[in-house]
């Protein structure tokens, strides 16, 4: 990091977690001053951007006495939460998995695919540091909780708020390393007060124990926060009951899956006790609390006045991100960067999973499939995810044939497709402003798989929700009658579908210890001749031969952070 967090609305100064050397004095007040003056936010009337007069101390009472400013701090928590998923030159998380190609091959998420990751640079997209950077000023918030003797039911709103923004980042980390140090309170060190000891002190708690504390803090914000705020303007883009409840559900759901609920871990080290990245033993009801989490959400989005809904059309969708205002589907989602054209290609490993609209895999021989007409009658989220030979998109025909294709530029369409999903229709360096973290489909799903789990094969209520979302796309029911392995099965693959380029597969395949197999061998795409006729010639050729290590199931701790505190314990298979 350079020590700034940057983002839409604000500039603050990140603070590391810990320091290894001298550093300068630092007093809480210090902080609020350097944040206050840094204020830019929109939509705001320019008083409330205002700093303080040159006479006034700042001090931790006057700041969080204020409501405009515990306001503002609030928002600057919001702000600290990730803006780059649809930052594309950059690359995604898509780039680091089966879904899809990193364009640009300098792209850090390309590491994952050439075998290059080994943690020594920290990790591709610097969750270590960012969600602590984040965490840090959660706890500053709620140190100073006791100041906040405004507006009862404004105070007790931001409060929640701030445990819901907490939990987020504790989830982030989780999923990516396992059990973490969990840090609830605020740490601040006078140069003088530093000593050699101190990062010897610093330790990772258990999954478990981590997975309870993300609970016990979503807990708190669904007993203190509203359903869905009324007002869909004004209050867009806060944390909501129903929010906390659907992070609740992914995150039960993610600790009940095999990569964490095991009797045995997915690969051994002797100098990472299991107890950090999983739990010591298997336990069925895991998945029951998982099936429970999501079955909360369903029924209580039944009973309030305020109704989550399936969004009619998937294609527009992610560029429709308005909340309850006007795509009654999303449950919370967050301002992003839009940069640059698209530079994911999706490999036909992902494309291939999307069967034909009569509900047959493309390996059935009656299925209909033609190579040379590939997208013809194929699942409809197939043609709405992404950007295929032939299409009128931005103006005009996507072209990436390899023979004179206006948009064939070698490494950067190396499959032939690039990413639609989240990008505009009106020009490739346009697209959504917001990236949708929940939304009610997740839940649905949530419930199918844990429920299918937990009793052994699937419910009536698991068929209702998965045809529900399949309804919406325009495929056919799943069949009666399946078992739980080939229910287990089309749930994944529905799953995969529904949420490509939504930042969920890589830690789906992950959860479910698939890894090894959607991420290794043979990658393919389509090179694109263009005949003399103007018909095309599609020919299916491999870009890249992957391999999925087993250490690759967690992110390594970021060495730097080894080198300060030995005794936080690396995760199994990285030095």
């Amino acid at each position: 990091m350079d020590g700034i967090i940057r983002n839409r609305w604000f500039t603050t100064p990140a603070y590391p977690l810990i320091f290894n050397q001298k550093v300068m004095k630092l007093k809480i007040h210090q902080i609020f001053i350097v944040f206050l003056l840094g204020l830019g936010a929109t939509g705001c009337q320019k008083e409330f951007l205002a700093p303080p007069p040159n006479n006034v101390t700042t001090t931790d009472s006057t700041v969080f006495s204020n409501e405009l400013q515990s306001r503002q701090y609030l928002a600057n928590i919001y702000a600290s939460m990730p803006s780059n998923q649809l930052n594309r030159n950059n690359g995604q998380l898509a780039d680091g998995c089966f879904e899809s190609e990193q364009g640009i091959q300098w792209s850090p998420f390309q590491v994952y695919n050439v075998n290059a990751y080994n943690g020594g640079a920290g990790n591709v997209d610097n969750a270590y540091g960012t969600y602590y950077t984040m965490i840090r000023k959660c706890n500053i918030f709620n140190k100073n909780e006791k100041y906040m003797t405004f507006t009862p039911a404004n105070a007790a709103f931001f409060k929640a708020e701030n445990r819901f923004l907490r939990a987020f980042a504790y989830f982030e980390l989780l999923k990516r390393y396992g059990g973490v140090p969990i840090i609830d309170s605020v740490w601040i060190y006078d140069a003088e007060d530093i000593k050699p000891e101190f990062g010897q002190e610093l330790k990772r708690s258990s999954f478990d124990a981590t997975v309870k504390f993300i609970v016990k803090d979503l807990d708190y914000a669904i007993a203190n926060l509203p359903w869905i705020w009324s007002n869909a303007n004004t209050d867009f883009g806060r944390a909501c009951k129903s929010a906390a409840m659907a992070m609740k559900s992914r995150l039960l759901l993610y600790a009940a899956s095999p990569l964490f609920n095991a009797n045995q871990p997915h690969l051994s080290d002797a100098n990472c006790p299991d107890s950090l990245f999983k739990y010591p033993t298997y336990d069925v009801q895991r998945w029951k609390v998982a099936m429970d989490a999501a079955k909360a959400f369903i029924d209580a989005n039944t009973t309030e006045a305020l109704k989550y809904q399936l969004y009619s059309n998937y294609g527009d969708m992610f560029l429709n991100v308005k909340g309850n205002a006007n795509n009654k589907e999303v449950i919370f989602s967050h301002a992003n960067q839009v940069a640059g054209p698209s530079q994911s290609n999706p490999t036909l490993n992902l494309v291939d999973m999307y069967d034909m609209v009569n509900g047959k895999p493309i390996t059935d021989a009656t299925s209909g499939y033609n190579e040379q007409d590939p997208y013809k009658n194929r699942d409809p989220r197939l043609l709405q995810t992404i950007l295929t030979n032939g299409v009128a998109w931005a103006g005009r025909t996507f072209e990436p044939f390899i023979n004179g294709g206006q948009d064939y530029n070698g490494d950067r369409t190396i499959t032939g497709m690039l990413q639609k999903k989240y990008v505009g229709a009106t020009a490739q360096n346009q697209g959504a402003a917001r990236f949708i973290f929940y939304r009610l489909a997740e839940l649905y799903l949530n419930y199918a798989e844990a429920q299918n789990e937990y009793e052994g094969g699937p419910n009536a209520n698991a068929y209702t929700y998965v045809n529900l979302v399949r309804a919406r796309a325009g495929m056919p029911v799943f069949p009666a009658g399946l078992n739980k392995a080939d229910f287990a099965a089309r749930l994944k693959k529905e799953r995969i579908l529904e949420f490509a380029f939504e930042e969920t597969n890589l830690f789906d395949e992950r959860r479910w210890l698939m890894a090894e197999t959607l991420d290794a061998g043979n990658f393919y795409g389509f090179k694109i001749n263009k005949n003399t006729n103007g018909t095309f010639t599609y020919t299916r050729s491999i870009f890249e031969k992957r391999s999925f290590m087993k250490r690759f199931y967690l992110y390594p701790i970021p060495e730097t952070e080894i080198f300060k505190s030995p005794n936080l314990k690396q995760n199994p298979g990285w030095f």
